[in-house]
C-alpha cells in the first residue's frame, strides 16, 4: 500500500502533486475523515505554494474540477458509475491516463479514509499536522526501506 501510494501520490502523472492532494481531500470530505482532511488540506497548501485552496474550487485547473464528478459517484454510489459518467470527463478534456490517475488517488483514500476512521485516527495539534505535510512533502510518500520490513 505505501509503494503504491508513493507512486500514485508523488509519480509521473498528468496531475500536479497539488491537485493530487486536493482529489485526496475530496474524497477525505466525503469518506468524513477528519483526520485525512486535515493532513491533506496542508500538504496541498504545501505543494501548491498556497495558490490551491480546498475551500474554494476555483483554485484548480477545469480538468481537476471536471473529475470531481466522477470520483464523487465513485466514493458515494459506486454501483451506480456509468461509461457516460467518465466520457463527462474526457469531453472536458481530461485524457484518459489522467482519468486512471484520479480514480487511483480515489481509490487510496477510499481504503486509508475507512482505516483512518475505523482506528480513530486524531492529531493533537495543528503544528503536528504542519510537520506531518512538511514531512510528506520532503520524503514523497516514500518511506526509508528498513520501516517497509
Amino acid at each position: 500500500m505505501l509503494t503504491l501510494a508513493s507512486d500514485v501520490l508523488r509519480g509521473p502523472s498528468y496531475w500536479t502533486a497539488a491537485e493530487r492532494e486536493y482529489f485526496a481531500v475530496f474524497t477525505s470530505r466525503l469518506n468524513e475523515c477528519p483526520f485525512c482532511v486535515r493532513i491533506h488540506t496542508e500538504t496541498t497548501r504545501v505543494e501548491s505554494g498556497g495558490a490551491i485552496n480546498v475551500n474554494d474550487p476555483v483554485t484548480i485547473r477545469s480538468e481537476a474540477a471536471a473529475v470531481l464528478p466522477l470520483l464523487e459517484k465513485v466514493t458515494l454510489m459506486p454501483d451506480q458509475v456509468a461509461s457516460s459518467d467518465v466520457d463527462a470527463v474526457r469531453a472536458a478534456g481530461v485524457p484518459d491516463e489522467a482519468i486512471v490517475d484520479a480514480l487511483h488517488v480515489n481509490l487510496i483514500f477510499n481504503i486509508m479514509n475507512r482505516l483512518a476512521n475505523a482506528f480513530d485516527f486524531s492529531w493533537d495539534s495543528e503544528q503536528h499536522v504542519r510537520v506531518g505535510a512538511q514531512v510528506i512533502h520532503r520524503i514523497s510518500y516514500r518511506l526509508p526501506r528498513i520501516l517497509k520490513r
